[in-house]
């Protein structure tokens, strides 16, 4: 019943082993952590620790730094092509594409950011809590709302749920929903492009005030 239990064989000999492919990478001081899949085929992990991101490819000394980062606001990431975007409720939001760091809009910020359906999704600043941005389709640096939009234009969306609650977690389930949660609500958002995005709400009493306890 741990989370883990999905790397481990148990049914090869007496005693547990580590299933093929899974390598542990452990970072002692690293407080959140993501993988980044480059299209040239290198894989690399980032840890942010204190108030720097840290890259590694495989040795686990994370030697290569990435950004810094206000030590003291949460740090969101998520990857969208050959680019690892991230941000926090300080600075905006920036990416790296291996050899150099770029802020892609010096204005938003927030605690959530999730790679769905080829656009980055955005959530959480403290201005506009119950607010889901979306970038434009197949670019994470777009996130400019037009007043006549195309279906891969940029979008934002104001989630129902508990009146007061705010968002505190977004997640991109393995059904092609984004799932939003605040502390006491939760629902989803569907669809593909802004042709057919639909927001639901499922509970305006059931939720969760931590990001990493939602599970498929």
């Amino acid at each position: 019943r741990t989370p883990d239990s999905e790397n481990v064989v148990s049914d090869e000999g007496p005693g547990l082993k580590p299933r093929d492919g899974f390598t542990l990478c452990h970072a002692s001081s690293a407080t959140a952590q993501w993988a980044f899949h480059h299209s040239n085929w290198t894989r690399y992990l980032i840890a942010r620790i204190g108030g720097s991101l840290k890259a590694d490819t495989g040795d686990c000394s994370f030697g290569v730094t990435v950004s810094t980062v206000d030590a003291n606001a949460v740090v969101a990431g998520a990857s969208l092509g050959d680019k690892f975007f991230f941000m926090d409720t300080t600075n905006g939001l920036k990416y790296w594409d291996t050899s150099s760091v770029t802020v892609a809009s010096a204005t938003l910020q927030g605690t959530q950011l999730v790679s769905h359906k080829n656009r980055l999704w955005a959530a959480g600043p403290e201005a506009d809590p119950r607010a889901v941005r979306a970038s434009e389709f197949d670019n994470g640096t777009d996130w400019t709302i037009v007043t006549d939009p195309v279906v891969t234009d940029p979008a934002i969306f104001v989630i129902g749920g508990a009146l007061g609650d705010t968002l505190t977690a977004l997640y991109t389930s393995h059904l092609g929903a984004l799932v939003w949660m605040g502390s006491r609500s939760f629902g989803v958002i569907t669809g593909d492009s802004r042709a057919n995005f639909n927001v639901r709400a499922y509970s305006d009493n059931v939720g969760t005030a931590y990001p990493d306890s939602i599970r498929d």
